[in-house]
This record gives structure tokens, C-alpha cells and sequence, in this order.
């Protein structure tokens, strides 16, 4: 198992398809158009990176910080998240299909217009983020909290959990 390292670089096509790391940092990266599907992540830092037009589907990763992460229009299905604790992540017109997110924290992040479907969620933690213009399909949430959380046009597929403390709903809707 290699560590994941990097910072200020730009690559684009990578394919790192089923590759382990085991801890390591990346900062300021732009990756681009690139295969992470399969990948394994055990611990490590990633700070300020780009992720765009990325496929992470069915990878798994677990014990890490994510700082400012940047995603945009990546797919994100059926990954495991363990453990992952993201500050100010923003990801833009992504596509969460079939993940297992257990023991996570989103703080400060933004999410929109991404779509969350068949998505299994269990002690997750939402503090301060921004759903906007995204929906939400077959979500299962299970001891899932969500604390000074604003959804804005966003689309349920059934009625958003009771879990919300001091949440807002502007021009949201539940779907029949």
C-alpha cells in the first residue's frame, strides 16, 4: 500500500482504478477526467483539492480529514465512507448512488444540484451546510443529525427527517 502525496500539481486522465493508499496528504491538486473507481483510502489529509469530472465509484474510504475539498460533476456510486470528516466541502451537479456513509461529519459544506439516491446513511453528522437544488431518492438515514442546515430547492422523496435542528426549508418539495 502506497501513501497518497501530492501538492500543486495539475493531472488529468489518471487512472488510478483499484489502487490502496494508506494515509498520506494532498494539497491544492486539480485532478481531472480521471478513474478512482475501486480506490482504498485508509487515513490521510486531503486540503484544497479539485476533483473534476472524477469517477470514485465503489471505492472505500475511511479515517480521513477533508478540508475544502472541491467536486465537481463527478460520479460517486456505491463508495463507503467511514470516519471521514469533511470541513467546507463543496461538490457541484455530483451523483451519490448506493453509498454506505457511517460515522461521518459534513461541516460547512455546499452541496448543489447533486442527486442522492438509494444513499444508506448511519451516524452522520450535518452541521452549517447548504443543500441547493439538489435530490434526495431512497436516502436511508439512520441516527443521521442535521444542525443549522438550509435546504433550498430542493426535492424529497419522502418527507425530510425529524433529525433537523434549527433547519430551513425554502421552496423544497416532497415528491409523489
Amino acid at each position: 500500500m502506497s501513501e497518497l502525496t501530492g501538492s500543486h500539481r495539475i493531472a488529468a486522465g489518471l487512472d488510478l482504478r483499484g489502487r490502496s493508499y494508506e494515509g498520506g496528504q494532498m494539497s491544492f491538486c486539480s485532478v481531472l477526467d480521471s478513474g478512482l473507481s475501486g480506490t482504498e483510502v485508509r487515513g490521510g489529509r486531503l486540503t484544497g483539492n479539485g476533483w473534476i469530472h472524477c469517477n470514485f465509484c465503489c471505492g472505500s474510504y475511511s479515517g480521513m480529514l477533508l478540508e475544502m475539498e472541491r467536486f465537481d460533476r463527478c460520479a460517486v456510486g456505491n463508495v463507503r465512507l467511514t470516519r471521514v470528516e469533511a470541513i467546507e466541502l463543496r461538490a457541484s451537479e455530483c451523483s451519490f448512488a448506493g453509498d454506505r456513509w457511517s460515522g461521518c461529519t459534513f461541516e460547512k459544506g455546499k452541496f448543489r444540484k447533486c442527486t442522492f439516491s438509494h444513499i444508506s446513511m448511519e451516524d452522520v453528522l450535518f452541521v452549517g451546510t447548504v443543500f441547493e437544488d439538489c435530490t434526495f431518492l431512497d436516502t436511508s438515514m439512520k441516527n443521521v443529525r442535521f444542525r443549522k442546515v438550509k435546504f433550498k430547492n430542493c426535492r424529497f422523496g419522502a418527507q425530510p427527517g425529524e433529525l433537523c435542528e434549527r433547519c430551513r426549508f425554502v421552496r423544497c418539495e416532497i415528491l409523489g
